[in-house]
C-alpha cells in the first residue's frame, strides 16, 4: 500500500519573488556604493525543519479524511523533528547547494566599523537519506526539499586587512522567507507539500575577499529560532556596483 498526498495550496510567492529580483538588480544599477553578488553555496536549513512540520500536518489531516485511515495506520506518521538537532533518527544528506543573488550596501561608521543591510533572493536544493527510515516506517526513506528565498539582513561588520585579502567580521540579524517544496518517498510514502514559511535568526560570519575584490568566501553560523543552529560556507562573484570593501 502506498500513500499518496499532494498539496494543492496556491501561493502568490513567485510574482513578489520576481518583484524583489528586478529591484536588486535596478537598486545596483543606481546605486554607486552598492555592491551585487553572484552566491554558490550550500543550502540554508532554516525553513527545512517547519516545512518538514507542515508535511506531516499535512500527512495526518489527509490520511484523516479518509474513514477508517487513521485507524488502519495509527502510527503511519511523518516524524516532524526527524531532521531537528535533536534527532536520533540515522540520516546523511547527499544533496546541499544554493544559488543566489546578493546584494548589500555599507553605511560607515568610522574606526573600520559600518553597518551592513543587505537582501538575498535564492533557490535551495538538498536531499536526506533515511537509510533506515523513521519511526515505525522502516522502509529506506528520502526527504527532498527545494526552496525560493528572500532574505533581508542588517549587520554590525568590522573591516580589516590580512595581507592582500581584505576581511570583514560580522554580527547581525536577518529573516528568511519562501516558499518550501517538500517531498518525502519511501516504498509507503509518496507526500508532497509547497508551504509558505518565515523565520528569524542571528548570525556571525567572516569573509575574505581577494585582492580584485571580484571574488569572496563566506563562511557563516546562524541560529534560528528555536535553537537551531547551522553553519555554511559561500562563494561570492562580484557581478556589478561598487565592490565595497
Amino acid at each position: 500500500m502506498r500513500v499518496t498526498i499532494i498539496s494543492r495550496s496556491i501561493a502568490s510567492w513567485p510574482v513578489w519573488a520576481a518583484a524583489i529580483l528586478c529591484a536588486v538588480l535596478a537598486g545596483c544599477a543606481g546605486c554607486t556604493d552598492c555592491q551585487a553578488d553572484l552566491v554558490l553555496g550550500q543550502d540554508r536549513q532554516g525553513l527545512a525543519e517547519p516545512a518538514l512540520q507542515a508535511t506531516a500536518r499535512q500527512f495526518l489531516d489527509g490520511t484523516a479524511e479518509r474513514p477508517g485511515a487513521a485507524r488502519a495506520r495509527p502510527r503511519l506518521v511523518i516524524d516532524p523533528d526527524v531532521l531537528g538537532p535533536d534527532s536520533t533518527t540515522p540520516h546523511r544528506q547527499d544533496r546541499d547547494r544554493l544559488l543566489g543573488l546578493r546584494l548589500r550596501r555599507d553605511l560607515p561608521l568610522g574606526a573600520a566599523f559600518a553597518v551592513e543591510t543587505g537582501v538575498m533572493l535564492a533557490a535551495g536544493d538538498s536531499r536526506h537519506v533515511l537509510p533506515q527510515g523513521m519511526g515505525i516506517l522502516t522502509d529506506p526513506t528520502t526527504i527532498h526539499q527545494r526552496s525560493l528565498t528572500v532574505t533581508p539582513e542588517i549587520a554590525l561588520v568590522h573591516r580589516g586587512q590580512a595581507g592582500p585579502f581584505s576581511t570583514r567580521l560580522s554580527l547581525g540579524l536577518g529573516q528568511q522567507t519562501g516558499l518550501v517544496w517538500t517531498e518525502v518517498r519511501s516504498d509507503l510514502l509518496d507526500v508532497n507539500n509547497r508551504a509558505t514559511l518565515h523565520r528569524p535568526f542571528l548570525r556571525l560570519g567572516s569573509a575574505m575577499t581577494d585582492r580584485s575584490g571580484r571574488v569572496t568566501l563566506s563562511a557563516e553560523a546562524r541560529g534560528y529560532e528555536g535553537r537551531q543552529v547551522e553553519m555554511t560556507v559561500e562563494t561570492r562573484w562580484l557581478l556589478g556596483g561598487q565592490a565595497l570593501p
